[in-house]
């Protein structure tokens, strides 16, 4: 990523000048994952009548006491200064492809461009998990859905075992599921699945998410929701699948804190690894030595 920079200070007391502040507020939104949960900022340039109780000056003293490491954080960025020395260094870090020569993570055939929107930092934490486990590929299944590609995928499974799926989802996920079985012998395939995504469209109007892969393209940048394929993985990497030792080395990531959520799902219908990844939660730099600790819970190197 380009190296940042700024002609005037901006925060507090600072000379605030609408490119600077604008400059500053997607730089911090690169590295969120480092300095608090989403939401990110809404980079407008602006920091309000008063730049004390401004969101993107709250954005800069988290900055620099979680990530530069001050004690009492002045919320100012100063041309030059240590901050924003940091704050280039930390976006250096995220864009940069691990073990390019060793391992590859790839998509699907079937994922649209519009999909393969998998952030760099998500593929660098899958990159960890092949070398741990000696594999040289990985292939993503799933990422966005809209709600019409949900309910088509919950249309097909569903036709395969009806009640597997309602092992699989929630009860929002129910709701749908009832759509299928309430129409499956009275309607169309195509009508069937309209229905299905009615009720998906209601839910999500009313807060309520049938997956959490069908998403808005901007929650999606904040958490990658992402499946790999297990069949698909067992073709591309050969005679290197382990399914036991990448299954460990996800387990082993999520402990380290590379991965928020995992749901092992290779011996449901759907068969993949689900993990759900912030992007920028953590540094990871790059062709530095890995190794597990004795307590298997970090990687060394990468913190």
């Amino acid at each position: 990523m380009e190296r940042i920079s700024i002609t005037g200070s901006v925060g507090i007391k600072g000379t605030n000048q609408f490119e600077d502040i604008l400059t500053i507020q997607k730089a911090l939104n690169t590295i969120w994952g480092l300095i608090q949960s989403p939401p990110t900022l809404i980079p407008d340039g602006k920091l309000g009548f008063n730049p004390s109780s401004s969101k993107t000056v709250a954005a800069i003293k988290l900055f620099q006491k979680n990530v530069v490491g001050l004690s009492t954080p002045d919320g100012r960025i100063d041309p030059g200064g240590k901050s924003l020395r940091t704050l280039n260094s930390a976006m250096e870090t995220e864009p940069k492809i691990l073990f390019p020569n060793t391992s590859v993570v790839e998509y699907k055939s079937g994922i649209t461009a519009d999909k393969r929107i998998v952030s760099q930092y998500a593929m660098n934490v899958i990159h960890l998990a092949l070398q741990d486990a000696g594999m040289t590929k990985a292939v993503i299944t799933s990422t966005l859905r809209t709600p019409k590609e949900q309910a088509s995928i919950m249309y097909r499974n569903a036709a395969i075992n009806v009640q597997a799926q309602f092992r699989l989802y929630g009860w929002v996920g129910d709701k749908v599921l009832k759509e299928y079985v309430k129409y499956q012998s009275t309607k169309t395939k195509d009508e069937i699945i309209a229905f299905m995504e009615a009720k998906i469209l209601s839910e999500l109007k009313a807060g309520r998410r049938t997956s959490k892969h069908c998403v808005s393209k901007a929650v999606y940048s904040t958490t990658n929701i992402i499946d790999i394929g297990l069949n698909s993985t067992r073709v591309a990497s050969g005679h290197t699948f382990n399914a036991k030792k990448f299954t460990q080395a996800i387990k082993d990531l999520k402990a380290a804190a590379y991965i928020d959520v995992f749901y092992d799902e290779t011996n449901k219908s759907n068969q993949c690894w689900h993990i759900e990844v912030t992007p920028n939660k953590k540094l990871i730099k790059q062709f530095a030595p890995i190794y597990r600790l004795n307590t298997h819970e970090q990687y060394a190197g990468y913190v």
